[in-house]
């Protein structure tokens, strides 16, 4: 399935504003994130309020099965509580794994798990020079390759990402997905930026090697 992010601002100085994922076929509204003044972010799918709660809390580190290894040894570590109607169901949290080792020095990944119904999700960053776009290559616990949100640089159309996604049950994650990267940005003087937009370039192989261009023509076959 293919849906694409747009945003409404609702009032005059953006204290209200509305995204909605949009589906490519009908063009309407397959769910709906507000980023509102004094309430949490928040994800309306198939009638379910998701709520990031922005108050940092220490979360218990998925035990992760991915070709790269954690650098961090703790236990826990600072993360955000994901609620639905009110209860935890998941949480997020900033994670790095060692991808080459260089004589004494350790290259390193940048990602995002996301826990959510007792799975695991890991959310890479992979950008190549001379594209227009960047991407968000989320794979699950057993090392595959599950969705892709395609974060369009420039665009004339209202719409800033694409979401790829092959099975439905891997929807709702994604979505959660995009609504952290593209809609909430959490404390700090980079809150309420979009820190997706703008060019993004891999430095690593093994960065680069984690986008499937094979995976968004199978989802684009579907149509």
């Amino acid at each position: 399935m293919i849906v694409r992010l747009r945003m409404e601002i609702q009032d005059k100085i953006g204290n209200y504003i509305n995204y909605y994922f949009d589906t490519i076929d009908t063009h309407q509204p397959y769910a709906m994130a507000t980023n509102n003044v004094r309430e949490w972010v928040k994800l309306n799918y198939k009638g379910a309020d998701y709520e990031y709660i922005a108050k940092p809390r220490m979360i218990e580190r998925s035990d992760l099965h991915f070709r790269y290894p954690v650098v961090s040894k703790r236990a826990s570590t600072p993360g955000f509580y994901i609620h639905k109607n009110g209860e935890v169901v998941g949480a997020w949290y900033a994670e790095a794994m060692v991808c080459r080792n260089e004589g004494f020095f350790k290259k390193k990944l940048l990602l995002d798990v996301f826990q959510l119904f007792n799975h695991s999700y890991m959310m890479f960053k992979v950008g190549f020079r001379k594209e227009n776009s960047h991407y968000y290559c989320i794979y699950n616990d057993h090392n595959q390759l599950i969705s892709i949100i395609e974060r369009h640089n420039y665009y004339d159309d209202g719409y800033r990402a694409t979401l790829y996604v092959e099975d439905d049950e891997n929807m709702l994650l994604t979505l959660l997905a995009a609504t952290r990267e593209m809609i909430l940005i959490p404390g700090g003087p980079m809150e309420g930026t979009d820190t997706s937009a703008g060019l993004y370039v891999s430095r690593y192989e093994e960065e680069m090697e984690l986008f499937n261009r094979d995976f968004i023509n199978r989802v684009l076959a579907q149509y």
